[in-house]
């Protein structure tokens, strides 16, 4: 279950009600019939990217995984396990260095956010710094996949009417919804991901 832009407006739905939700569904509901609920909780993601990454080392103390703003939503998936694995391998190493100079001061230890900035994390977390931008039109979760919904609706729809042909119903389609100057726009922006 995820929430999306809770910086921009409150979310629609309660946690504990998506819950309960999903604990009804017929599919679950019988493999859980003799469970019990002890404790839930929700963890979430950071997804500010590049930009809200905090400073990850001071005297004595490494931060690594989504601690340290490694997070990064790619649209279609939600990368941070493999940050925080590799974030902790990066860290376990100039803890090495520290301890082999015995010195574990922030300047020492300013050698991670180096293995960092090296590592594939910041680079991907780079290239997909305007994620966030993209993210928050609220077009790309309601309108345009309504479209194509409707559009999909439109091809498969049997009545007593005789179908014109699929080019036209799609070139229809397209035209009405995407030929405007704010789909332009959406689209360059979708372009920097």
């Amino acid at each position: 279950m995820g929430l999306h832009s809770l910086n921009r407006k409150e979310p629609r739905e309660e946690i504990y009600r998506l819950l309960d939700e999903f604990k009804a569904r017929p599919e679950v509901k019988g493999i859980i019939k003799e469970g019990k609920t002890i404790e839930y909780s929700a963890h979430l993601i950071t997804e500010g990217g590049i930009h809200t990454k905090p400073r990850v080392y001071t005297d004595g103390m490494l931060v690594v995984g989504d601690a340290a703003g490694l997070g990064l939503n790619m649209l279609v998936t939600v990368r941070g396990m493999e940050y925080a694995i590799a974030s902790g391998v990066l860290a376990g190493r100039a803890i090495k260095r520290a301890k082999e100079n015995n010195d574990f001061s922030a300047s020492s230890l300013a050698c991670y956010e180096k293995l960092l900035n090296e590592s594939f994390i910041m680079q991907e977390m780079n290239t997909f710094r305007h994620t966030l931008t993209v993210l928050e039109n609220e077009r790309l979760f309601s309108k345009y996949p309504q479209v194509i919904c409707d559009l999909f609706e439109k091809v498969m729809w049997v009545d007593e009417h005789s179908k014109e042909s699929l080019y036209h119903t799609v070139y229809r389609g397209l035209k009405e919804n995407f030929l405007n100057l704010q789909t332009f726009k959406d689209w360059l922006e979708f372009r920097k991901l």
